[in-house]
């Protein structure tokens, strides 16, 4: 008796098994042999088959291979997802940069104001980053029960399923404000650095 013999999918629950030992109606083999004597192995079995099996050749496949066939789905879907993330990235970082440019170069003339009164670099770059700082945090808000509404709809097609980790979450937040911080930041340390009295002349 074993427990849990799960012979398909995670999408289907493990059903009644019955095992038993017959030469009569053997079609398939388990076979566990050593990994630097696979080839070797493997012609030998094709070729000792062939005495049981009418002279004809044995087919065969790896046992970590079947098990990838069976999330084949999951895996492609996986890949995707992490493609359109990537481009998602980038894309909102052109559009970080972007916006900053155009509300930094709107606020050239209070820079140069604030550093000519002694405001250091480190206070131009908190009183430039602060808004994203703050957008970045309100959009994790929203998102994180978002993707955890979603993601617990597509676990729904598994019999045997994960909780979403508050973690994974949380790392994904912090990653996104560390995207965010750097993207505006290498803007607002350079506005944060121009020359002054080019600042005040700036039209």
């Amino acid at each position: 008796m074993v427990k849990d013999f799960n012979q398909h999918s995670l999408r289907e629950p493990v059903a009644a098994t019955i095992m038993r030992y017959s030469t009569k109606y053997v079609n398939e083999i388990a076979v566990r042999i050593r990994q630097l004597e696979i080839s070797k192995t493997i012609k030998f079995i094709q070729n000792t088959s062939k005495d049981f099996n009418k002279g004809k050749q044995m087919s065969y496949e790896f046992f970590d291979e079947r098990i990838d066939s069976l999330f084949e789905d999951e895996q492609q879907f996986s890949n995707m997802i992490g493609y359109f993330t990537c481009l998602a990235i980038f894309i909102a970082c052109l559009g970080l940069f972007g916006i900053s440019l155009y509300v930094f170069q709107q606020r050239v003339k209070e820079i140069g104001i604030r550093t000519i009164m002694g405001a250091s670099t480190i206070n131009i770059f908190y009183l430039l980053t602060k808004d994203f700082i703050v957008l970045s945090i309100i959009s994790s808000v929203i998102a994180v029960p978002i993707v955890i509404y979603l993601l617990n709809i597509w676990l729904q097609n598994f019999a045997y399923k994960t909780e979403p980790d508050i973690w994974s979450f949380t790392i994904s937040a912090i990653v996104a404000l560390v995207i965010t911080v750097v993207t505006v930041g290498f803007r607002a340390v350079k506005s944060a650095t121009i020359n002054s009295v080019e600042s005040l002349k700036y039209e």
